[in-house]
């Protein structure tokens, strides 16, 4: 019996203290009612060939062999709405699928620059597509119409195709460390439970336990904005992987009168997330929490309840309340103390920037895309704004104009054929 013991300690899994995850869950109240859900999953380990602990071995080993030391992955329902809703932790991204890299540039042995990036790339894409069940292989610079001009504007070695568009930006860095070396969006992919699924193979758990377990399909899917978001870093000075995945969704717990008003609803986790059997930790997770910020700006404190009542709430600021998962008891619910009401359009901007595009006439004399950009802060801003044509428009550049304050300005415009 001492000997069998002895093999069942010898061959259980032990985790280096170097390896860690962490998992957390930020509701945001927005002001319209509705309920912003970030879930927010990091994972950090050294650089290995073998004997992967809590990083995705067949993940981090494609970063390894494509040279890949900066990535960010996202498939995106929906628009975030920035003036209506603000800034949330993650960065709202586009509609659709989005992938940029960075590789490394390695260098021959008489020093002369080799960036052999276009053939990482194209195993990227692959590599990809294979993973999240997407589309990703439609990025494939084989599949893409090489355009006639290799400097469009900002952009170098622009490729086209009917879905979407890989570009080589200059200024565009979207939070990485440098601009990407490509960057690829197909607007038309849909987003559904076949990409959550390998989305949740790679964090540890799996959607078997932790927070993981509150990822309902039908909640996720149901909401007005939903984005899987995949990030990944390499760094060279520690030799570690960094892997951060979110899900962010944007539920409305709220409900609509005949009469276009909106009553604010009350909300518990359980319910939101189908999670009969309450929320616990991960035991693989080191950092696990779930964060309820209910803003001053839209409601006091004494407006609502909140239970239960969070541990300590002095060092935090104001409308802000943590939980631990050590588990919490019993469910975390809001309620309002009185009856909210309030119409569909009452609602203030919260960010000084908005943007919207819409078109306007038919045909091809008459028909026109419009991009409206509006600052209504005090401070002026730099803007670097990137618009996709649909490939079924053929738009006439000579048409191209830029109105601001009402006064048209002369505007720089070189067509990429």
């Amino acid at each position: 019996m001492f000997w069998v013991w002895c093999v069942l300690v010898l061959i259980t899994p032990t985790l280096s203290s170097e390896d860690t995850f962490s998992e957390e869950l930020d509701l945001t109240l927005l002001p319209d009612g509705r309920l912003a859900a970030e879930f927010v999953f990091g994972m950090k380990g050294p650089a290995r060939v073998a004997d992967f602990k809590l990083l995705p071995k067949k993940f981090i080993q494609i970063m390894h062999h494509f040279n890949v030391f900066e990535l960010q992955f996202s498939l995106t329902r929906g628009r975030w709405n920035s003036a209506r809703w603000g800034t949330l932790r993650e960065r709202p991204r586009p509609i659709g699928l989005e992938l940029a890299a960075n590789f490394y540039h390695h260098e021959h042995h008489n020093g002369t620059l080799h960036e052999d990036v276009e053939e990482q790339w194209k195993g990227l894409v692959h590599a990809m597509a294979g993973i999240f069940c997407a589309s990703v292989n439609f990025l494939d610079v084989a599949q893409l119409q090489y355009s006639s001009d290799e400097r469009v504007r900002n952009f170098e070695d622009t490729l086209q195709y009917a879905k979407g568009i890989v570009v080589s930006p200059k200024w565009v860095r979207l939070g990485m460390s440098r601009p990407p070396d490509r960057l690829g969006v197909l607007t038309a992919e849909p987003v559904c439970t076949e990409n959550l699924t390998p989305f949740l193979q790679l964090i540890p758990s799996r959607g078997k336990s932790g927070l993981t377990k509150l990822l309902n399909p039908v909640t996720v899917f149901g909401a007005v904005y939903q984005s899987l978001i995949v990030s990944y870093t390499y760094d060279e000075s520690s030799s570690t992987d960094n892997l951060h995945q979110a899900v962010v969704a944007v539920v409305d717990p709220s409900k609509r009168t005949a009469d276009l008003k909106r009553v604010h609803g009350a909300w518990s986790v359980e319910k939101l997330f189908k999670a009969k059997l309450g929320v616990a930790a991960c035991p693989m997770a080191t950092s696990s929490r779930i964060q309820v910020t209910i803003p001053p700006s839209i409601a006091a404190p004494s407006k609502y309840t909140l239970t239960p009542s969070p541990a300590d709430t002095a060092a935090q600021p104001e409308g802000t309340y943590t939980y631990p998962l050590t588990p919490i008891p019993g469910d975390i619910a809001f309620k309002w103390v009185s009856k909210v009401v309030t119409a569909l359009a009452s609602h203030p901007p919260s960010s000084p920037l908005r943007i919207h595009r819409y078109q306007t006439g038919l045909g091809h004399l008459r028909a026109s895309v419009i991009s409206h950009l509006a600052n209504s802060g005090a401070e002026p801003l730099d803007l670097t704004y990137l618009d996709l044509i649909p490939f079924s428009l053929n738009p006439f550049f000579h048409t191209l104009s830029l109105v601001m304050e009402g006064n048209p300005t002369n505007l720089l415009a070189l067509p990429s054929h």
